[in-house]
């Protein structure tokens, strides 16, 4: 005859224990600062309404370090054409604030601000699943 084995109490508290660490640090959970992204945007484009030049291109490139700093949290999500496009529309932004085109810059930046938001990106980023 076989013996039947019993997990023991001590085998399943830390199974359940396991189980409750691994369900806290769900994706859902991590979260990215998107404030400042959206603060930054904002204040490129208002450099960009007064022709501030140089001021916008300096904020484009603390904007695009902010991003890479929490960029790896939307990669968690694994779409990484998302991501992806917004690392092209930053690029073309920065060639627009070069050549001084005010109306391709605010595309540039309104693209940026549509993926991070009405995507529902940064709602998933912060926890609130819609």
């Amino acid at each position: 005859m076989s013996k039947v084995l019993k997990p023991s109490k001590s085998i399943l508290y830390c199974l359940l224990l396991s189980i409750f660490l691994l369900g806290a640090w769900a994706p859902q959970t991590v979260q990215i600062k998107e404030e400042p992204l959206l603060k930054k945007i904002a204040q490129i484009e208002s450099f960009i309404d007064q022709q501030r030049w140089d001021q916008a291109q300096t904020e484009v490139n603390r904007l695009e370090h902010l991003y890479k700093k929490e960029k790896w949290k939307l990669q968690l999500f694994g779409d990484q054409m998302k991501y992806e496009r917004i690392r092209q529309e930053m690029a073309q932004l920065k060639i627009a604030l070069e050549e001084k085109d005010q109306t391709e810059a605010k595309i540039k930046l309104a693209t940026i601000r549509s993926i991070l938001t009405i995507t529902g990106q940064v709602d998933k980023i912060n926890g609130k699943m819609t």
